[in-house]
């Protein structure tokens, strides 16, 4: 009797220990879920907030028929201006927002599966850093001058998820 009342304890506490082990695996799958939706999401707010610094966009054009893998914009360098100068140089040109030299050309593009930004100064060698790694597909809808659509899918196990944005311009 008290070797059957022993065995019954046993096999409780081996299945509350089952039980404990699946809550905790749907708790980590659930995690994980909500990292690759994190990550995309802030990846998405990176670029829709410098689209909408940016002085012109590029690539893709206004108004075009389909989505474009890849966004090509300008964006002023501020680094570069010079109106906190104190002194005037002999060869003094002015801060132009037109300028090549006062422009930064910035690209999201997808490369090996990670999506990433590239920094091309004028004169200098281009900076490549990953925005989002593990992504999927990639694309941009220029339909209006004042807003670039964006989309972002990610594989998640075996649901394909698809994140999307809106980066609105101001009308120049």
């Amino acid at each position: 009797m008290e070797a059957l009342v022993a065995l019954g304890l046993l096999a409780l506490v081996i299945g509350l220990v089952a039980g404990l082990a699946r809550e905790y695996s749907a708790i980590l799958s659930f995690s994980a879920s909500k990292d690759a939706t994190n990550r995309a999401g802030d990846g998405l707010e990176q670029i829709s907030r410098e689209v909408e610094q940016s002085s012109e966009v590029v690539t893709p054009t206004m108004g075009g028929l389909g989505a474009s893998d890849r966004l090509v914009f300008h964006k002023l360098n501020l680094s570069a201006s010079d109106r906190y100068q104190a002194w005037v140089p002999p060869d003094y040109q002015p801060w132009q927002p037109k300028r090549s030299n006062d422009l930064l050309t910035i690209s999201y593009f997808l490369e090996g599966g990670d999506l990433l930004r590239q920094l091309d100064q004028n004169g200098q060698p281009a900076r490549r850093s990953v925005v989002v790694a593990g992504v999927n597909d990639f694309s941009v809808v220029y339909p209006s001058l004042d807003c670039v659509q964006l989309k972002l899918s990610m594989q998640e196990k075996r649901l394909l998820r698809t994140y999307a944005s809106e980066a609105h311009r101001w009308s120049r």
